[in-house]
């Protein structure tokens, strides 16, 4: 394809086109896209494409790096990630990547999204897994909580003064209490007879 027809298809100047193809991304393209040794520069499907994917991400202001890095990963793939460059030639849509390449890039998107909904569908299960012992762990720590708050009463009941009891403290009150009273029967009963 020749400079100004794909300036024209990609909505670009000339100039920019040839900045891009000469200077900027001249490592991307095939020697007669970029011009080499003097050749006029012509375009290949490839290097449309290439170029085409430079103007979108343009379009969508990506920084120079990061155009290159995108160009670098589909250099990587042997180009066959780049996306389809349709053009018009008078009335009529000219298809520029073969069936095989888009049926092979659709297959690869179709398991890719399989994969992507099954990750969705076992993270929602998860999830819903996790909701329902959270429950189940709030219910027991609720119950544990009014158990120690009902023990806690029944341990207040042994103690004397905010200190706590224990068995030997209460036989030994037992019994000194015991003895005064005993001590006051004998007492009374001594009085009454009398």
């Amino acid at each position: 394809m020749k400079p100004t027809e794909l300036a024209k298809l990609l909505d670009i100047s000339p100039v920019t086109l040839r900045r891009w193809a000469g200077q900027e991304y001249a490592e991307f393209l095939s020697s007669s896209g970029a011009g080499q040794n003097g050749a006029r520069r012509t375009f290949d499907d490839t290097d449309s494409r290439i170029l085409a994917l430079i103007a979108e991400m343009k379009a969508h202001n990506a920084s120079g790096k990061e155009i290159t890095l995108a160009l670098q990963s589909a250099r990587s793939e042997n180009w066959r990630n780049l996306p389809p460059l349709r053009g018009m030639t008078g009335s009529e849509s000219v298809e520029l990547v073969s069936r095989e390449a888009v049926n092979e890039r659709l297959q690869a998107l179709r398991a890719q999204y399989e994969i992507v909904v099954q990750e969705r569908d076992d993270l929602r299960l998860r999830l819903d897994t996790t909701l329902h012992e959270k429950s189940g762990l709030q219910e027991r720590l609720t119950e544990l909580s009014e158990q120690a708050a009902e023990l806690r009463g029944q341990m207040q009941q042994y103690t004397f003064n905010g200190k706590r009891l224990n068995a030997a403290v209460l036989v030994g009150v037992a019994l000194v209490f015991g003895i005064a009273v005993a001590l006051l029967t004998l007492v009374i009963v001594v009085l009454i007879s009398h």
